[in-house]
């Protein structure tokens, strides 16, 4: 038996199949003297094979091998790479120095840091944590930056923590502009674990976890244009993009066969991997196919093995017949789509449209025993939609709390899609306190993706409240995602 993929056509064969339609993928399987046609359903990637006992096989390299093999788990990938591209505002005065204890003691106070984005990264055990990174204008064309974590969740000396803020100083490094506001020149990242190689994680996971913050193509430390990533402009300061590498521990969740016959497999953490590729041989256009009543062509293609790369399968069959041919179909047309809620299918978008990155950074703050910020909003240009893909909210207090009951801060989003209001509610946030001799110090984060649509021309809106009246309280929400092409 031979099992032959083609293309589809999405055209009526030609020859009298009782008008058959080819519909995306199907198998023309080959006996030694009868014909029939399947789809790709039903030859799912185990041991069971279709519900004739076929099995596909397959010969794409020509030396009867099966190239590729099938992975039923992906093991974790710890976060080695984060990208960031945004603006960094010139018209900010520089400030006259860092001092690392003040700034671990209160990283948004003025004159600590001048710009902060979050992120997560993967560890070697497929665990996230929660990273900021603070920058902080030093001179004209010169930024540092410090990556802070929480203290409970790594290892660094005392002198780079804060027991009261929970804040832990892993990475410190400083980035250069030209005299235009394009990147010149990225320093390397000085860590602050014991052996000052990487980031040691407190859960067990590989120490010395190395990150490279990519800024973009630096014009002399990578030999670049300066213009692709974070560059120094007159102008309020934004995130473009935001992403990382890494992932989490995944199974097996869905196999698919692709138009050029790749069989891919789907992973229950949102990865893909190629896992084989089936010979396929495309239908031609009904121009190019002959007429009925011609003798059979023979090749040798079509004799034996396929034992020469490629097979040389014919472009059109030519066969006599008398009456009206038939295909014979070997048990029941069904679709067999494995898509178990608790690990669903990842989905690929192929249809979007042309897309801009965007990101935007906003403040807010709580008056004293003010419970709500009110609406945070900002407008979407006519000219295009809005795609919001993450959300990062960090807030401090910045009065000391007397006690009272545990506070906590919840924010939501609101947008307009198809001119219906949505709201998405991004949930309570982290919480981190310490008592400081009887004064309460407390700090708040909120990381999430997330896929909310807003229409040309709309007002979004966040708010953010807090389930208590205490001190004054200040923060930020950065906001990452695409301007869209309107369709």
């Amino acid at each position: 038996m031979y099992i032959c993929c083609f293309k589809d056509t999405q055209r009526r064969i030609s020859l009298r199949f009782s008008n058959l339609f080819l519909l995306a993928f199907f198998f023309m399987i080959v006996y030694e003297a009868s014909l029939a046609f399947a789809n790709t359903s039903e030859f799912p990637s185990n041991l069971t094979g279709d519900s004739q006992g076929n099995f596909v096989q397959l010969f794409p390299d020509g030396t009867q091998k099966i190239v590729g093999k099938a992975v039923w788990a992906l093991p974790a990938k710890a976060t080695t790479e984060v990208k960031i591209s945004g603006v960094l505002s010139s018209s900010i005065s520089s400030a006259a120095s860092v001092n690392i204890a003040q700034f671990l003691a209160d990283p948004l106070r003025p004159g600590n840091s001048h710009f902060s984005i979050g992120f997560q990264v993967f560890d070697s055990l497929g665990l996230l944590h929660n990273l900021v990174v603070y920058f902080t204008k030093v001179d004209f064309n010169t930024w540092v930056y410090h990556v802070l974590a929480i203290s409970s969740e790594v290892k660094v000396s005392v002198a780079n923590s804060n027991l009261v803020s929970q804040n832990a100083l892993v990475a410190r490094s400083e980035i250069r502009f030209n005299s235009q506001g394009l990147l010149d020149i990225e320093d390397n990242l000085r860590y602050f674990n014991e052996t000052e190689d990487g980031i040691d994680f407190s859960n067990g996971s590989t120490p010395g976890q190395r990150l490279v913050l990519d800024f973009g193509t630096s014009i002399t430390t990578d030999g670049g244009s300066g213009d692709d990533g974070m560059v120094q402009q007159g102008s309020e300061m934004l995130i473009f993009s935001l992403s990382q590498n890494g992932y989490s521990h995944g199974t097996n969740s869905g196999t698919s066969v692709e138009d050029d016959g790749k069989i891919i497999q789907y992973f229950s953490n949102g990865q893909t991997l190629v896992v084989g590729q089936l010979l396929k041989d495309p239908v031609p256009p009904p121009r190019e196919r002959l007429p009925r009543h011609h003798d059979a062509k023979k090749g040798p293609g079509w004799d034996g093995w396929p034992s020469h790369a490629p097979v040389a399968f014919p472009d059109t069959l030519k066969a006599e017949q008398s009456g009206v041919w038939s295909v014979g179909q070997l048990g029941a047309w069904r679709v067999n789509v494995d898509n178990d809620p608790s690990r669903p299918l990842a989905v690929h978008d192929v249809s979007s449209s042309p897309r801009t990155p965007w990101g935007r950074m906003l403040s807010f703050e709580f008056s004293p025993d003010r419970w709500s910020t009110g609406d945070i909003t900002f407008h979407v240009p006519s000219s295009h939609r809005l795609h919001l893909k993450h959300v990062s909210l960090n807030s401090n207090l910045t009065g000391r709390w007397h006690g009272g009951k545990n506070g906590n801060i919840i924010a939501w989003v609101q947008t307009t899609f198809d001119g219906n209001p949505i709201r998405y509610d991004l949930g309570l946030s982290e919480v981190f306190r310490a008592d400081d001799e009887g004064l309460r110090q407390v700090r708040y984060i909120l990381s999430k993706p997330l896929s909310l649509y807003a229409d040309a021309g709309t007002e979004v809106n966040i708010v953010v409240e807090r389930n208590f009246n205490g001190p004054s309280q200040i923060g930020t929400v950065s906001l990452i995602g695409n301007f869209e092409d309107i369709p």
